[in-house]
């Protein structure tokens, strides 16, 4: 019997009772609203403490892009080496030029155009997505730092970006600031940076790019690195569960180590004064306010 032509339909009426008097489950348009007679779900729960960090790392990046406290900003970094490296040619330059040109309409030219145009064509790598769609400072944060994640392999005009950092400690300052921030914000970066290469004309060693460069390397999930770790290049196999690996591994390592948490991370990094309430009522400064209310 052939079934190929067959269409199977299920009909299931909508179960929304909740009570044995037969009431329809309440809608609530808040979590206050719910009141004392009912819970939360953790479901709900989840997605609050989402929104909620959403919110602050939006923030974050709002102030990291502009600058902040002791930190200068990734906006007059990026101005700033333009400015160092002019009359200098090279992938690593037009790739700095095209973040600035995404970033803040900070640099233009035929090969920064061209560059530009290429990247937005790849919707897949240029298109904002999560708290990045909220407006269009943060998209276009998202793509200039997806733009400065890409790799570099123009060995010569990398080291003319090494040596300009070098030669200026408040740019350089910046730009390893804000690699500090985002290795204590997200994960550990994937890829390796300039850092490597100025410690080393620190020491009077003669700067030599990598093979493979990365101005603002992107981070690794501890998810990905653990499944690389057990699997490479093998598929993963049916019925994998990475929880309970991952509990698996907690449990042989003892008690977590204590997090430095957000409030002093930010302080740390010198962004958390212009940024977030310390009394949760909500954020302040610049186009921070407002990017999702006050936290509830």
């Amino acid at each position: 019997m052939d079934l190929a032509p067959q269409v199977l339909r299920l009909s299931i009426p909508e179960e929304r009772v909740f009570s044995r008097e037969g009431l329809d489950a309440p809608i609530a348009p808040t979590l206050g609203a719910l009141g004392k007679a009912y819970f939360a779900s953790a479901s709900v729960l989840a997605m609050k403490a989402k929104q909620f960090d959403d919110g602050l790392v939006a923030a974050v990046e709002l102030a990291a892009q502009e600058g902040s406290g002791s930190y200068g900003g990734k906006k007059p970094l990026l101005a700033g080496l333009l400015k160092a490296l002019a009359g200098k040619h090279g992938d690593a330059v037009t790739t700095l030029g095209a973040a600035a040109a995404l970033g803040f309409k900070g640099a233009s030219g035929a090969e920064v155009d061209a560059r530009v145009a290429l990247f937005l064509k790849d919707e897949l790598r240029s298109k904002p997505i999560g708290f990045y769609t909220w407006n269009e400072n943060l998209g276009a944060i998202f793509r200039q730092d997806r733009m400065l994640q890409q790799e570099i392999s123009d060995r010569a005009s990398v080291e003319e970006v090494i040596r300009a950092l070098h030669g200026s400690p408040g740019l350089r300052k910046s730009y390893e600031g804000y690699l500090a921030l985002m290795e204590g914000l997200t994960n550990p970066l994937a890829n390796p940076d300039l850092r490597v290469r100025l410690k080393a004309l620190d020491q009077g060693r003669a700067v030599v790019a990598a093979q493979k460069s990365y101005f603002f390397p992107p981070s690794e999930a501890h998810e990905t690195k653990i499944v690389k770790e057990l699997f490479k290049d093998a598929p993963v196999p049916p019925g994998f569960n990475l929880a309970a690996v991952a509990r698996g591994r907690h449990s042989r390592r003892g008690a977590a180590r204590p997090l430095v948490g957000w409030p002093g991370l930010l302080r740390a990094a010198g962004v958390l004064g212009n940024v977030f309430l310390s009394d949760g009522t909500g954020w302040r400064g610049g186009d921070a306010q407002g990017l999702h209310g006050p936290v509830t």
